[in-house]
């Protein structure tokens, strides 16, 4: 199906790609139009240029070294301890009510001082 693009141009739009752009190809007209060549451009010819070898004196230059910031000794710094937080009031009770029924297992522990709790 030709679609017209433009006064001077009529494009036929071929099979429809899966993915991308469509592809359009230009259709043949009746007067087949006559590709002009471009006049053949002279190629420039490669010359080989001899490298030229020039001989310095190689001075050696002192750097002056950088001092480097020293840290200091991992002995020196310990990290700091964070505070322990005091145990809550429900902990408190859970081990209370623990010291009484040892024998009992702490998953109980904690099913039965739920009832007991009081905030």
């Amino acid at each position: 199906m030709p679609k017209k693009v433009s006064k001077k141009e009529v494009v036929e739009v071929i099979e429809k790609p899966k993915r991308g752009r469509k592809k359009r190809v230009p259709v043949a007209t009746e007067a087949p139009v006559e590709e002009s060549t471009p006049a053949p451009v002279p190629k420039k010819k490669r010359v080989k240029k001899t490298p030229v070898v020039v001989v310095e004196e190689v001075k050696e230059e002192v750097k002056p070294v950088k001092k480097s910031k020293t840290k200091a000794p991992k002995d020196a710094t310990k990290p700091k301890e964070k505070a322990k937080r005091p145990p809550t009031a429900w902990m408190i009770h859970v081990k209370a009510y623990r010291k009484e029924n040892p024998d009992m297992a702490y998953k109980d522990v904690l099913k039965n001082a739920k009832g007991s709790y009081v905030r």
